[in-house]
């Protein structure tokens, strides 16, 4: 997967499966937990584990930081729950295991424990699958927004102009003069 092309491609998946709240929540980019005592309040940790990873191959370090640096797995932890509808974030959470189940059927083996090709392989499988929410589908819809407003992909990846101040997350609006345009 090209990165260029993946986020080509998930703009408009981004438009559909999110609401208004869920886009506002990303404009304002909050701060992750970024402490090694970090524990996940939604996902299990195997979950946030296998989220790690898939969140890793949709956005990979390269010659710029990937998702895991950014700690996207981290975010859409606790974003989920609060910005995402209880049933739909229920399922999102039972959908978790597909990626599990497609790879033990597929390798023998959890998702985790396969290489960049299996993954990769394995994420076609489930990218591919029809449905009424396919999982691999929305976690790349809110893996671009989270990566980007996230610290490291504003300062370290997008250009970043830190005049007048520098990065900051989770500020009013009103502290800014409200909502800016680019």
């Amino acid at each position: 997967m090209k990165r260029r092309s993946l986020i080509k491609s998930t703009a408009a998946v981004m438009g559909f499966g999110i609401s208004a709240s869920a886009v506002a929540t990303f404009v304002s980019g909050c701060e992750v937990d970024k402490g090694d005592g970090w524990r996940p309040a939604f996902l299990s940790k195997d979950q946030v584990d296998t989220l790690a990873e898939v969140c890793e191959r949709i956005l990979p370090r390269t010659d710029t930081p990937g998702a895991k640096d950014a700690l996207v797995h981290r975010y859409l932890d606790a974003f989920i729950p609060a910005n995402i509808d209880g049933e739909m974030a229920k399922k999102l959470k039972s959908s978790m295991s597909t990626f599990d189940n497609v790879s033990r059927d597929k390798f023998k083996k959890k998702f985790i424990k396969l290489s960049s090709d299996e993954m990769d392989d394995v994420l076609n499988d489930i990218a591919d699958q029809g449905g009424e929410m396919n999982i691999f589908n929305a976690i790349r819809a809110m893996t671009i927004p989270a990566f980007f407003t996230s610290e490291v992909g504003a300062t370290q990846v997008l250009k970043f102009d830190p005049i007048p101040g520098g990065w900051q997350a989770c500020i009013p609006l009103s502290d800014v003069g409200g909502t800016w345009a680019l």
